[in-house]
């Protein structure tokens, strides 16, 4: 059977055997850009550790149910479905290993985000000729504050993100050689860790077997059927498996969700927008984003232009190799824009399109070398230069500042002063959770407290406009339990979740703590009504 090979690019950039040099100064300048980022996680998680969102604390719960043998269940005891177990599972490590789950959980994110550098450099240069542009690129990755934001949180996209890179990476090694089945498995294994990681892995599935089937197809074409249909069958051996997990103690196959209320255009807008914050920084105007993502654009397409001559059906080699990249940019991008639309969750924001992000730069430092070299004269590629060199030089200066920023406010989420001073946070130390006790925020009262609250009544299920029609039981349960207790945090309101003000039309509150951050309510059942439970009593 005969294989195609990709011809290594000219340069410099690689051996005649197609394997990176690694000159001493080469590795010393990329051990430094990882160095780079892991500080600016230390530096940004140094006030009150690493920033927890709701879902940080679901999975550091559902850690440290791990660790202690429970199962994978949060901090009500209840098995979690929403989530798959893989990050869980590695924070419980630092538990087992007695040194906290948020303690690990901050190296963690450190030593991931370098391993990020790390790839993302290995990527480029397989990809550029240009010594300086891979060092100007893998420098955007490693003082990238997009990366920040969320390696500065305990989140599973730590993990998911070195995964996806690997996954790219080892899909090349069978573009050069489309027989190996070593790469066959590690594809298989990258694509159960990513779904282990975030359900949207589940894509990992078909790109796998879609890269198997580009890189055997000119040689052999039955053959490569043959493999893709193995490698996209043992990939889902997990994800079916998880989801028969999920199937069996939660009754949904990937947690329980409701109709997504926004569209496909809405979803389009925000990815779009996503970019244009990565191309032009999150502070330039809404109007400067949006122009500079239209340039960018424009540029994208006269570099495909360019770079394609009229009459040829064959990809140029270096075009090829890239297959990979772009299977995983463009079926994770339709994947999370489609789903987005159809089951409902948090707006696509950083935290989602991050996985994108390094793929985002390798394209870019690709399209701009080709670019570059085809324009007219010196003066154009000078101008050229210097405006990249500009924007390198702002992304390292957002870098720096929200490094700092974090360093002085916190990392975000629980992790920030308002948490850490709050005095109804405090109040609640001291209640009586005997009673059936509510809040809009249980996932805070779970991390400081160590205690368990349920969450207040929601009038629509997160995200949605699906109304729960929950109300009524919830009259019920006050009415038969005869008094229960609700906290609220004003900083946590939480629209979908019935107010105080809301609540009084069916229920009589009483405040017992009244604090500027919040407040503590009692409830009782209006008077004169007899709930279900006492009735024929």
């Amino acid at each position: 059977m005969t294989t195609t090979a990709v011809r290594a690019p000219e340069g410099g950039a690689s051996t005649a055997r197609g394997r990176p040099r690694h000159p001493a100064r080469g590795r010393l300048a990329l051990l430094a850009a990882a160095v780079v980022a892991a500080v600016g996680v230390a530096v940004a998680t140094s006030r009150f550790g690493i920033g927890l969102t709701p879902d940080s604390v679901t999975y550091v719960s559902g850690a440290t149910s791990l660790a202690n043998g429970d199962g994978y269940t949060d901090f009500l005891g209840r098995d979690i479905g929403v989530f798959p177990p893989g990050y869980s599972a590695a924070l419980a490590v630092g538990e087992l290993a007695g040194g906290g789950v948020l303690g690990w959980a901050r190296v963690l994110s450190a030593l991931c985000l370098a391993t990020v550098v790390v790839l993302a450099n290995v990527l480029l240069r397989r990809h550029v000729r240009s010594r300086a542009v891979v060092a100007a690129a893998t420098a955007v990755v490693a003082c990238s504050a997009v990366l920040l934001e969320i390696y500065s949180k305990a989140l599973s996209e730590h993990l998911f993100v070195p995964v996806v890179l690997g996954f790219v990476l080892v899909g090349e090694r069978l573009m050069r050689r489309p027989a190996d089945l070593a790469a066959c498995a590690g594809l298989v294994l990258l694509a159960w860790a990513g779904f282990a990681l975030r359900y949207a892995g589940i894509v990992l599935v078909g790109i796998g077997a879609l890269v198997v089937l580009a890189a055997g197809w000119p040689g052999n074409g039955r053959a490569a059927i043959a493999r893709a249909a193995a490698v996209g069958a043992a990939s889902a051996l997990f994800p079916v498996a998880l989801m028969v997990r999920n199937e069996r103690v939660t009754g949904n196959p990937m947690g329980s969700r409701s109709e997504a209320s926004a569209s496909l255009v809405t979803n389009v807008r925000r990815a779009a927008n996503e970019v244009s914050q990565w191309l032009a920084t999150q502070l330039a105007p809404p109007a400067v984003r949006a122009l500079v993502a239209g340039a960018a654009v424009l540029a994208v397409v006269a570099g495909v232009a360019l770079a394609l001559r009229r009459g040829r059906r064959v990809l140029p080699d270096d075009w090829r190799a890239m297959v990979p990249l772009a299977l995983f940019t463009a079926v994770y991008l339709s994947y999370l824009v489609a789903s987005a639309s159809v089951v409902a969750f948090a707006a696509i924001n950083t935290r989602f399109m991050l996985p994108l992000y390094v793929p985002a730069v390798v394209f870019g430092a690709w399209a701009f070398e080709r670019v570059r070299a085809r324009l007219p004269g010196p003066r154009w590629r000078l101008a050229v230069t210097v405006v990249a060199a500009a924007w390198v030089v702002a992304n390292v200066a957002w870098f720096a500042g929200r490094a700092v920023n974090y360093a002085r406010d916190g990392a975000g989420g629980y992790a920030s002063e308002f948490w850490h001073d709050s005095q109804i946070l405090a109040d609640v130390d001291g209640l009586d959770l005997s009673a059936p006790t509510f809040s809009n925020d249980p996932y805070a009262i779970s991390l400081f407290l160590g205690e368990s609250v349920r969450q207040t009544v929601a009038r629509t299920a997160f995200a949605s406009d699906a109304e729960t029609g929950k109300l009524p039981a919830f009259v019920q349960t006050v009415a038969c339990a005869g008094r229960a207790q609700l906290v609220w945090f004003d900083i946590a309101g939480r629209p979908h979740l019935y107010t105080p003000e809301e609540l009084r039309e069916h229920l009589d509150l009483v405040p017992l703590v009244e604090r500027p951050d919040g407040t503590i309510y009692e409830l009782r059942p209006r008077p004169g009504v007899t709930p279900a439970c006492r009735r024929g009593a």
